[in-house]
C-alpha cells in the first residue's frame, strides 16, 4: 500500500455516505475528497495558500446565510479541485477559485479552515512550519501567530455554518436561540 493508500478507501465511504443521504462536511483535505468522491479532478494548485487571506461569497445557499460577503479563513492547503458537477459554488479566493461548495442540503466542503483556534495553530506551526515556502500565498509563521486574533473572528461564522448544515436552527428555533456554552476544538 502506497503512503497514501488510505485514501480510495476514505473517498469510498464518502461517495456512500452521499449516496445514503448523511450529512458531510468536508474541510481542507475533507472537501477535497468530498469532490473526487463526486468524480470532480484534485491537482496542485497555481500556488500554495497558507495563512490568513480573504475569501469571498459566489453564491447563496441556506449554509451561508448570515455569513458576510467577504471573510479572512485560516488556509493551509497546496491543492485544488474542480467543482463537482452537483455542487454549487459558495466562496472563492484570489488564487483558489472554489473554496467552498454545497451539494443539496447535506453536504458542504470547505477548502479554508473556520475551526481554526490559537492553540491549533500554534501546534500546527510547531509541526508544520517547514512546509511553507516564499511563494506570494505563503505567510511567515511570525505573520501567522500576529493575527491569531482572527480565530475570534471565525467562531461564529463556524457556528453558524454547523448549525445550518445539522438544521439545528429552523425559521422559528432561531428567533428564541439561547447561545450553547463555547465548544472547544483543539485540533484541525
Amino acid at each position: 500500500m502506497t503512503r497514501l493508500g488510505w485514501l480510495g478507501p476514505e473517498i469510498a465511504m464518502v461517495r456512500e455516505a452521499i449516496a445514503a443521504d448523511k450529512t458531510v462536511l468536508g474541510i481542507c483535505l475533507g472537501a477535497q475528497i468530498i469532490a473526487k468522491a463526486l468524480g470532480a479532478r484534485v491537482y496542485p494548485g497555481s500556488a500554495k495558500e497558507i495563512g490568513w487571506f480573504p475569501v469571498q461569497r459566489t453564491g447563496s445557499h441556506p449554509f451561508f446565510d448570515g455569513i458576510p460577503d467577504s471573510f479572512t479563513p485560516f488556509h493551509w492547503h497546496g491543492e485544488t479541485f474542480d467543482l463537482p458537477c452537483e455542487a454549487m459554488p459558495l466562496a472563492k479566493s484570489e488564487i483558489t477559485q472554489t473554496q467552498a461548495f454545497a451539494v443539496g442540503q447535506r453536504v458542504l466542503g470547505l477548502q479554508f479552515h473556520l475551526e481554526a483556534t490559537e492553540d491549533s495553530l500554534r501546534a500546527l506551526l510547531k509541526d508544520a512550519a517547514h512546509e511553507i515556502g516564499r511563494g506570494a500565498f505563503e505567510q511567515h509563521p511570525g505573520i501567522i501567530l500576529a493575527n491569531l486574533n482572527q480565530c475570534t473572528n471565525l467562531r461564529p461564522l463556524l457556528d453558524t455554518v454547523l448549525d445550518r448544515l445539522t438544521g439545528i436552527l429552523g425559521p422559528a428555533q432561531k428567533a428564541r436561540r439561547v447561545l450553547p456554552a463555547r465548544r472547544s476544538i483543539s485540533r484541525m
